[in-house]
């Protein structure tokens, strides 16, 4: 199986301020990915972006996700800053993060191969139900 080519795809990591998170974060920027991180915890954010060696081009989005206004702050980096979305990767099952999820996927839908990276089943039925591919790993 021929490896997916995932340098300067923009990724959303949902939950990016917790060890799962992070590492997806992580594991991400290693394949040259634009990032953009979020959570709620800032100072966590902050140290996961600086993890990537590339803490400069990370975006660093702490929010409240049950707050709509950190939700439609995120949302309009995404479409103004990132132009769009191609891979979402959530960290959390907590209904706040799914409520997220279910905001950006029409800018998932937009992009020329979108792909979320679900390790949770309620975020695996919601990308088959928008028609995104879903991964369980990132050679997937």
């Amino acid at each position: 199986m021929k490896s997916v080519d995932w340098t300067g795809r923009r990724a959303l990591v949902i939950g990016a301020d917790g060890e799962p998170g992070r590492d997806m974060a992580l594991a991400l920027a290693e394949r040259g990915m634009k990032l953009a991180l979020t959570g709620g915890d800032a100072a966590a954010l902050m140290r996961t972006a600086a993890l990537t060696g590339r803490p400069l081009d990370m975006l660093v989005l702490p929010a409240d996700l049950g707050n709509s206004r950190d939700v439609d702050n995120i949302m309009h980096i995404m479409e103004g800053h990132f132009k769009g979305l191609d891979v979402l990767a959530s960290a959390s099952d907590e209904s706040m993060a799914l409520a997220l999820c279910r905001r950006v996927m029409p800018l998932m839908q937009a992009s020329d191969q979108p792909v979320v990276l679900a390790f949770t089943e309620e975020l695996m039925a919601l990308a088959k139900d928008a028609g995104i591919r879903v991964a369980s790993g990132l050679d997937a």
